[in-house]
């Protein structure tokens, strides 16, 4: 996620889950209800389901794009684009058409 970030000049946030299951360390990068909220032009959503506390993040974000291998995923219904597929597939795809 980070090489897309850089490439597109963006930043990485995270969700709660992957700071609790110790992905991260820190929670400055957290997004939602007790982390921060953004309103990027573009939000790529890489493998994140949706939870309530997320999308109030995110909920002023222009356009958002979300993969998830789950079609049912919630983070759908908010997204402007949805791609039902492997984050860990997708991403070097993007990253090679860049």
């Amino acid at each position: 996620m980070q090489a897309l970030a850089d490439k597109l000049g963006g930043a990485v946030a995270y969700t709660r889950s992957f700071i609790d299951t110790g992905h991260v360390a820190s929670e400055t990068a957290m997004i939602g209800t007790s982390g921060k909220s953004m309103q990027p032009q573009l939000l790529i959503n890489a493998g994140v389901s949706g939870a309530t506390q997320y999308v109030c993040g995110i909920n002023k974000s222009k356009t958002v794009i979300s993969i998830n291998k789950d079609p049912q995923a919630a983070i759908f219904g908010f997204s402007d684009y949805g791609v039902v597929s492997d984050v860990d597939k997708v991403l070097p795809a993007v990253l090679a058409q860049l």
